[in-house]
Order: C-alpha cells, then structure tokens, then sequence
C-alpha cells in the first residue's frame, strides 16, 4: 500500500455503512457510532451487540448479503466480510460512487486504513503501520495504555480551557512556550493533580511564558 495521509474525520450525522455484523463488523460499527455517525449495516449472522443497537433505533441492520447499490448516498463505507469477491465488489462499488473505503485485513483494496486507537477523552492517539501489521499497532497502543491513564481526557479540557482563557486576556502564547509549561504541568497531573489544578497551574506557567517572551522581543 502508498504511504498514506493521516487525518481526523468528522462523521457527525454522516451516512457510513458497514458490510458484515459479525464480530469484526460490531467493532467497526461501535466505533462509528462513537463519532455520531448514521450507521447503517447489512450482513447476516448478526453478533447480539449488533442485534441489540439495531433493536434500539440506533443503527440500521439490512439482514442479508450485500448487494449492489447499497453504498448508494454514503460518505464512507467498511467492508468486514470474509469473502475477498465480495469485498472486491465493494471496492467497485465505493471507488465508482467515490465512498470513502476500508476493507478490513486486506490493504491492496482499501481506500483508507483504520489505525489502532488510544482515546483519553478528547486526546486521541493514533498508531498505524500502514495497513501492514495490525498486531504490532494493537501492541503498541497497548504499551502506550500505561503512559496515558484515563483521566488525561481532564488535562486536554485544562488546555483547552487555559487557552481560551489566554486568547480573551489577549495573550500571545508561542509554541515554545506551550511546550514549556506544559512539561511540569504534565508531570503533576500524572501524579495526583486534577483537571482543575492542572488548568491553574498550566495558567500561571503560559502568562508567565507570554509575559516573558513578550520582553525578549526587539
């Protein structure tokens, strides 16, 4: 496969089907209805957990194979089926109706690769290996699961809310600066700091920075 061109998509409200309710599929699809989009799945032998959210309104299930057709108004599709004919068919399909498509397990058919995640609230870690070794992406996020405990979704809300609050104070914060104060302010939040001392701390470290940088100035 190419290189590739990492990106973050916005799927909210966006139609994205899934070919195959299997066990591969019910990832797939829990994950797309994660980021808010209209799932749509058509594949027989439905997992319970497909059956389930198909039962609460909140995907829509088609309980036979796929036909031709069915990528019909979508922005993005994945094929999760066993059968390498019919996910060429898919291929056809999305590349002739410009649907955006993943083909799972088999890279020479896909139009994107989906990489191995690691989510801490709004902080997203993506690994990939460009469709090449799956494996060692799910080991590496693994490995990275550690280094970033759960409550780091605290510290991006503590950034995000220092740097609005900076931006009306009409500060100007370089990267440098950034990249300095939230060294410390990283290392004491993985210790025991909340999201709110984090967000003072990160504070006075940034307006200490801009004041700074501001005087270095010619």
């Amino acid at each position: 496969m190419p290189s590739t061109y990492a990106v973050s998509l916005v799927l909210q409200g966006r139609r994205c089907v899934v070919v195959g309710a299997g066990d591969v599929g019910e990832r797939k699809i829990e994950g797309l209805l994660e980021s808010g989009s209209d799932v749509v799945v058509i594949g027989p032998d439905a997992t319970p957990r497909v059956r389930a959210w198909a039962r609460d309104g909140r995907i829509a299930w088609t309980d036979r194979d796929y036909a031709a057709g069915d990528l019909d108004g979508a922005f993005l599709a994945i094929a999760a089926t066993d059968d390498r004919e019919v996910n060429r068919r898919i291929a056809e399909e999305a590349s002739d109706r410009r649907v955006l498509l993943n083909v799972v397990d088999d890279p020479e058919l896909c139009m994107f690769t989906a990489p191995a995640l690691l989510k801490r609230g709004d902080l997203t870690v993506a690994i990939s290996t460009n469709g090449k070794s799956p494996a060692l992406a799910r080991k590496v996020r693994e490995d990275l699961e550690g280094r970033f405990p759960q409550d780091y979704g605290d510290l991006v809300e503590a950034a995000a809310e220092a740097r609005a609050a900076l931006r009306e104070e009409g500060r100007h914060v370089t990267g440098d600066v950034w990249n300095a104060a939230l060294g410390p302010v990283i290392d004491q939040f993985a210790g025991d700091g909340s999201g709110a001392e984090a967000k003072g701390a990160l504070l006075r470290l940034l307006r200490a920075g801009a004041d700074t940088d501001h005087k270095e100035r010619p």
